[in-house]
């Protein structure tokens, strides 16, 4: 089974409607959430690429952790491997894969002085392109493959034209963010909502522009469906991590280096998978899923055999089958650990903070502390999180 893997970094799932949004339409996204499977409560364990990436293609929870890669294992079975990023050093990352090619050049890479004037010419838009390109080359070619692409945009460059986003703004509001290198800042203890609508409408438009291409995209696949349907691919649509939009008063792209605590806007993403025959299209899951899993998934449909991991074949949930599921995933940042059941996500910090916890899925961008009401709760939570990091 052909497939491709597209994962926008730092695509927070709340900015699509498909995932709840109400602010901005992404209706290409929407589009595509009627026909696949999506889940809903999809779960980011690092917001670290490389262990993300590690998760996708290796199917291991830690960056240290040894996991043959899904890439090595369809190249051995005959398939045609491609790793398409915009970034030169996530490309140098991905050995495994036959080919590893940029999105962009060198230069086209530097952040440009000022928003785009065309879709087509912002860093988004041209990625999309040469993806696009790469499709069809794998389609004239004829031999099966597995591609899958990285598009860093919503964290490097912001360049879509704003004028998309403008109808979200009054006009006694102030002016959307024009610059084009996201930002990244700490907001003041009841900062003032006018500080971050901007950059929030900036945000917006860059998500709206990935949206646009998706749905070129999208008619690229029907196209294909229709004309060749014995090999049309696999949709993957997914994010390793999201976008911190000021929620708890940080804003700007994730890292390693200076992130705060892992709260949904960076660890709660989207997934969701189309498949040519529309096996589990429109079907919506509450299951706690995590990056593993679709390596594990893609290893059974591809027909190769995945050394033993903690991910699971997602199958059965696409097609309604009874099965038994996970009821915890484990979270591991540099500044924290974390647990998220069904009822719970308990936080706690490495340094000296305070363990926090908040209600799922009531709580869903985690505005209301209970961790000084639960204290059985969270003793609980501390013992399976111990559990979880020995499997």
């Amino acid at each position: 089974m052909n497939t491709i893997c597209l994962f926008i970094d730092q695509l927070q799932s709340a900015a699509l409607s498909a995932y709840g949004n109400t602010w901005f339409e992404t209706p290409a996204i929407d589009r595509l959430a009627a026909e696949a499977f999506l889940c809903e409560q999809a779960m980011a364990t690092s917001d670290s690429i490389p262990t993300a990436l590690g998760a996708y293609l290796h199917g291991r929870r830690s960056a240290d952790a040894v996991g043959e890669s899904l890439a090595r294992l369809l190249d051995r079975a005959g398939r045609d491997t491609i790793f398409l990023s915009d970034r030169a050093d996530w490309v140098d990352g991905a050995d495994d894969f036959d080919r590893s090619l940029s999105l962009l050049s060198i230069a086209d890479n530097e952040t440009p002085a000022a928003p785009a004037e065309s879709l087509a010419d912002s860093h988004v838009g041209r990625c999309f392109a040469t993806l696009i390109d790469q499709l069809e080359a794998c389609r004239s070619d004829g031999s099966p493959f597995f591609l899958f692409s990285l598009v860093g945009s919503l964290g490097t460059c912001w360049d879509a034209p704003l004028e998309s986003a403008q109808y979200l703004l009054d006009e006694d509001d102030p002016p959307s963010y024009s610059e084009t290198a996201p930002p990244r800042l700490e907001l003041a203890a009841g900062f003032d909502p006018d500080e971050l609508l901007p950059i929030a409408t900036a945000y917006a438009a860059q998500v709206m522009a990935v949206d646009a291409c998706l749905g070129v995209l999208l008619d690229h696949l029907d196209q294909w469906e229709a004309e060749q349907p014995e090999t049309a691919p696999v949709l993957v649509l997914g994010s390793p991590r999201g976008y911190r939009l000021g929620e708890h008063r940080l804003v700007g792209p994730s890292s390693s280096k200076e992130d705060d605590l892992p709260y949904s806007e960076t660890i709660h993403v989207p997934l969701m998978i189309r498949r040519p025959d529309r096996c589990g299209a429109t079907t919506r899951t509450q299951s706690l899923v995590e990056p593993c899993d679709l390596y594990a998934t893609l290893g059974q449909w591809c027909g190769v055999e995945t050394p033993p991991t903690t991910g699971r074949d997602l199958t059965p949930l696409m097609e309604l089958e009874p099965t038994e599921w996970r009821d915890a995933i484990r979270v591991d940042t540099p500044h924290a650990r974390a647990i998220r059941t069904h009822e719970w996500y308990y936080i706690e910090p490495t340094d000296e903070r305070r363990p926090v916890l908040y209600a799922k899925p009531d709580d869903r961008f985690e505005v209301n502390d209970v961790a000084n009401r639960c204290r059985s709760e969270m003793e609980e939570l501390e013992e399976r999180m111990e559990k979880l990091q020995q499997e």
